[in-house]
């Protein structure tokens, strides 16, 4: 603040100076502000002239409060730029440079959709294994953007600590459990449900899931094992395998699995799949005439498999996109209620799924 005029009421000056870097756009829509006993201590002042001036600039609809929260600009009194900064957090991984990579092409359609409309793009990649998360949000506390978009492997924590600052955060690939935050996923359960009713139509009853340890995975494992229960089959845990693809042997999970002696075996991703054809081949199991396969994402390998591999196919350009347009929505909305999209998937039908034995 400017220095403090003595013949002025404290109050009156601590609500001009607040009205004015709202109006003037210095402080952002939705930006949480410091806590008044704070202000109240950087003035050398008592709480009470400062918690009268917030009361005046609520009542002008400047700010409001959000209990046991803090008190934040009023979203609906000022007009956002017509060029948004969109804070983006997205993994690095080892993989970019690789075409067949499901990443890449999540974030080719984010960033595609952001550059189409000229927003500007505050980009932040991290590898995930080489420097704590935690630390990630304090590089927006001095610079809020108006908006995030984050991708899965951040935590909850993380998400809700860009969500405390009050603007839109979208998460893209896996839903979090923080309230007031939106997501956009893909249709995980469903392509679980249509690879179960799939391998039924074919007569498949014993059958198995192998899969990574993730929020996609287990949306898959879930629609699969509900619709096998359902029709009278269920799945025993014997013939499911989660593992951890950072450190475990799939092999491990393989043997597992195939040791129950299922006709047919769902993977949650197709390089997965890609790892078992090449376990089978080691121990003399052909695809599909001793076990059927379906992997997951219709990444290029899968058409290249021999046999070319059975999947469910998802378009992440498509979610990238569609995660900057429900985003940009609830920027230009304020008061929105959260978006959770689940884009379908497409069955695609090769020579790995067989009739059952």
């Amino acid at each position: 603040m400017r220095e403090l005029d003595s013949a002025e009421a404290l109050h009156i000056q601590v609500a001009r100076h607040f009205r004015g870097l709202i109006r003037e756009g210095r402080l952002r829509p939705g930006q949480r502000l410091r806590p008044l006993r704070q202000i109240a201590h950087e003035l050398g002042a008592s709480i009470n002239p400062v918690q009268t001036a917030f009361r005046a600039l609520e009542r002008e609809g400047l700010v409001h409060r959000r209990h046991g929260i803090g008190v934040f600009v009023g979203e609906a009194q000022v007009r956002l730029p017509a060029t948004l900064e969109i804070g983006v957090l997205f993994r690095c991984v080892p993989a970019w440079r690789e075409r067949d990579n499901y990443l890449l092409h999540l974030f080719a359609g984010v960033h595609g959709a952001l550059e189409r409309d000229e927003h500007r793009t505050l980009l932040v990649t991290v590898p995930t294994e080489q420097r704590p998360l935690r630390e990630l949000p304090t590089q927006f506390r001095d610079n809020p953007a108006h908006a995030y978009i984050v991708d899965e492997p951040f935590s909850d924590k993380i998400v809700a600590k860009l969500a405390e600052a009050g603007r839109p955060v979208m998460v893209v690939n896996r839903r979090p459990d923080v309230d007031g935050v939106s997501a956009t996923t893909m249709d995980n359960y469903a392509a679980g449900v249509e690879t179960a009713r799939q391998m039924l139509a074919r007569g498949h009853l014993a059958v198995g899931f192998c899969g990574a340890d993730q929020w996609n995975s287990r949306q898959f494992m879930a629609g699969f094992l509900d619709t096998m229960e359902e029709a009278g089959a269920p799945v025993p845990v014997s013939r499911i395998g989660v593992l951890n693809v950072s450190r475990d042997d799939p092999r491990l999970y393989f043997r597992q699995v195939m040791a129950t002696s299922p006709t047919a075996v769902y993977f949650g991703n197709d390089r997965l799949a890609r790892s078992f054809y090449m376990w089978a081949a080691d121990v003399g199991l052909r695809i599909p005439q001793d076990v059927s396969v379906v992997g997951c994402l219709d990444l290029r390998l899968a058409a290249e498999l021999s046999p070319p591999l059975t999947t469910v196919r998802f378009d992440p350009e498509e979610m990238g996109r569609r995660a900057v347009q429900e985003l940009i929505a609830l920027c230009e909305t304020p008061g929105r209620a959260p978006v959770h999209a689940a884009l379908p998937g497409e069955w695609v039908e090769r020579e790995s799924l067989a009739p059952a034995p």
